[in-house]
């Protein structure tokens, strides 16, 4: 009896152990969805993180630069964006560290203020009209969400529930945690009118109406109006959108402008008086940063020494004026103040490769990086930072001859300009009270220009120190520093000579000392090159390039322009036609009518006309020609004398030159382009075609200083 007694208590145990088993298994499996789920989140971040981080931080050693696009006055209420794939809209903090938020499908985004806004065409303007196209006020859940994932989730109820009110429901970032908003509504009323309606309840969740903020933005599709994403952290954080990265080819941020980026769009809320926009920075890896200057400052064509020794420049400034522009929050604008930066655009194979081939190098003294200031071409002499802009003496940068630059062939090497007494005057008075207002005030003279007396030049420079204007009634004012000379008279470069028209005037050049180790310089590189003949004549009335193997054996059908223009391959001919490119040795005949022209994109290429050999070297640039021409490539690298430049002593050697113009006027007549500190563009160029490498190049014009790694200097 005892042992049956026992058996059902042995079966009810039984029962009881298998109950709290399944128990066991549930709370199992209900850990293992958490953990997957957050596994899921964990993943997501790394891989989305790792995707666009790619392009703004490749190594943590790696220095970031920010780079100012639109600011200040400049900035816009909208500021529209293009990705081929898509957008994945993060957080950026102080850092410039991007962590990623959200994913946005549109190829094409408006980041605007966020406020009622109006629209004409596909610019977005705020209004305080009852109907705006895209509305300020929404309906928000008063829950947060932690994770994109509880995010997404809740949007897809709230989208769901505000569907059938004829509401469009978005996600948000606020204040470090994701909510859902929906509606645009022109004002609190109408919202709250709304939210009354259904029981300030959408979806299960409970919901209240906010109002714009000062310091949000909202990503907007231009195309539809309708808000994908906002984002107000305040001023802790901003909003950041990085390119999705889909197949091999690199997908990049472009503006309106056409420009490509790389890296991190950052878009803040700027308000200053009555300027509210949408200040725009890009953040990008310091190399990134020198490949968007390059193609810009020099051409992408230049010899591949000249482009690394701006390479190295370029890097050497941005570091050494890390936070320059610390009042907009970002280190270097993308204009020439700084340097100019367009991104991606015209970045070729030798850009790459002359970025890569020195990333981290830079140019020191004393242990420190310096500012390796540069202009576009000096006339035969650079000048000192101090006789220049003041200050102390900078032993780095001082005054050295360049007898090596062929400044002649550059557009603007050699220049005259000629004044009225009354008209150089004027341009005096509106240069100073611009550029120099402290100096306006004590400006006395009066009417016109009686004289001009130069009392100094730079030391061991052609640029002129200290200039005293005269007027008819026996008052004078003297401007002293070469670049105050050249901005307050509105000159291309202080490197001139002046005096009245038919006047004969003293100049002087740099030449080496007798037993100098230096040889013959070679200033005509650029003339060596292969060239193209371009003339013209009569044929159908029309422009042709006929090409051996082009099949176009006649002249085209249409009556057009033509242009003139850098290829991959040499030149290329672009008209209505269609477009033929030609390699270097080959001849092309371009036809025009009588009184028409041809217009010249004229980059990094070089022009033979009656007026001598000319070159030009700017992106972007076009110009008129007539008549017959030869148009020549830069010249390919040839071997140089072997001249350490750096250890030449020079002299100066006198001649006299007429200068032309009327007798009545003034004239200037000058050499260079620019503040003329530190290096030429041209002069380093040409360095480059004579065979010399870049780290001789910096020391023929950066004296005393290494080529370092910046990274052994912290």
């Amino acid at each position: 009896m005892s042992d049956k007694k026992k058996t059902p208590k042995a079966e009810k145990k039984t029962r009881a152990e298998k109950d709290k088993l399944l128990t066991r298994i549930l709370c199992l499996v209900l850990m293992v969805l958490m953990v997957g789920g957050m596994l899921t989140s964990a993943i997501y971040y790394l891989i989305t993180g790792a995707m666009v981080r790619t392009a703004a931080v490749e190594a943590a050693d790696t220095e970031t630069i920010r780079v100012g696009l639109m600011y200040g006055s400049g900035v816009t209420v909208g500021f529209e964006t293009t990705a081929p794939n898509g957008f994945v809209p993060g957080a950026v903090a102080s850092d410039n560290s991007f962590t990623p938020l959200w994913q946005i499908g549109e190829s094409k985004v408006s980041v605007t203020v966020d406020a009622n806004l109006s629209k004409s065409g596909m610019t977005y303007s705020k209004t305080t009209s009852l109907s705006p196209v895209v509305g300020g006020y929404h309906i928000q859940t008063e829950a947060s969400f932690a994770t994109r994932e509880e995010a997404q989730t809740a949007l897809n109820a709230v989208s769901a529930d505000g569907a059938r009110l004829g509401l469009q429901a978005f996600a948000c970032y606020i204040n470090g945690a994701y909510r859902i908003r929906v509606g645009q509504f022109a004002n609190t009323a109408s919202a709250t009118s709304t939210l009354s309606a259904y029981g300030s309840v959408l979806a299960g969740y409970a919901c209240s109406v906010v109002s714009p903020t000062n310091t949000a933005v909202s990503v907007v599709n231009p195309n539809t109006d309708q808000i994908l994403f906002e984002y107000d952290c305040g001023k802790t954080s901003h909003l950041g959108l990085s390119p999705v990265q889909s197949g091999g080819e690199t997908a990049y941020l472009k503006t309106p402008a056409t420009n490509t980026y790389c890296g991190v769009f950052e878009y803040s809320r700027y308000i200053n008086g009555n300027t509210d926009g949408v200040a725009l920075t890009n953040i990008v890896t310091l190399d990134e940063y020198v490949m968007g200057v390059l193609p810009y400052e020099i051409g992408n064509t230049w010899p591949l020494e000249a482009q690394k020794t701006f390479a190295i420049a370029a890097r050497s400034y941005a570091l050494a004026n890390l936070n320059k522009h610390s009042a907009y929050s970002f280190d270097m604008c993308n204009g020439t103040e700084c340097q100019m930066y367009l991104g991606m655009k015209s970045v070729n194979d030798t850009v790459r490769e002359a970025v890569s081939s020195t990333s981290g190098l830079v140019v020191a003294y004393g242990g420190k990086i310096v500012s390796t200031y540069f202009s576009a071409v000096t006339g035969g002499s650079t000048v000192s930072a101090k006789e220049a802009w003041g200050g102390s003496t900078t032993p780095y940068i001082v005054s050295v001859a360049t007898p090596w630059e062929n400044y002649s062939s550059h557009k603007y090497g050699e220049w005259t300009d000629e004044y009225s007494p009354t008209e150089l005057y004027q341009r005096i008075v509106s240069k100073l009270s611009a550029n120099y207002p402290s100096l306006y005030k004590n400006f006395r003279l009066r009417d016109r220009i009686e004289s001009i007396t130069v009392n100094s030049y730079a030391e061991n420079s052609q640029y002129v120190y200290s200039l005293t204007l005269h007027d008819p009634y026996g008052n004078s004012f003297t401007l002293e520093k070469t670049d105050t000379i050249r901005r307050a008279i509105g000159l291309l470069s202080a490197n001139f000579v002046v005096g009245r028209g038919g006047e004969s005037v003293q100049t002087f050049t740099f030449e080496p000392s007798e037993g100098s180790s230096a040889s013959q310089a070679s200033a005509s590189a650029a003339s060596s090159a292969p060239v193209y003949n371009v003339h013209s004549s009569q044929q159908n009335n029309s422009l042709y390039a006929p090409l051996p193997g082009s099949g176009m054996s006649s002249a085209p059908s249409s009556s057009s322009s033509a242009l003139i223009a850098p290829s991959a391959e040499g030149v290329c001919i672009i008209t209505a036609d269609g477009r033929l490119d030609f390699q270097l040795g080959e001849s092309i005949n371009v036809v025009k009518s009588i009184g028409s022209t041809v217009e010249l994109n004229l980059s990094n290429l070089s022009v033979l006309d009656a007026g001598g050999l000319k070159q030009y070297d700017m992106i972007g640039e076009y110009y008129d020609a007539i008549g017959s021409m030869i148009i020549a490539p830069d010249a390919p690298p040839i071997t140089g004398s072997g001249t350490d430049y750096s250890k030449v002593t020079y002299k100066k050697v006198y001649s006299t030159v007429v200068l032309p113009g009327s007798p009545s006027n003034f004239v200037f007549h000058g050499k260079g382009y620019g503040h003329g500190v530190g290096m030429s563009q041209i002069g380093a160029r040409d360095l480059a075609y004579n065979g010399y490498t870049y780290d001789r190049i910096i020391a023929a014009y950066f004296p005393s200083t290494t080529v370092v790694d910046y990274r052994t200097l912290r």
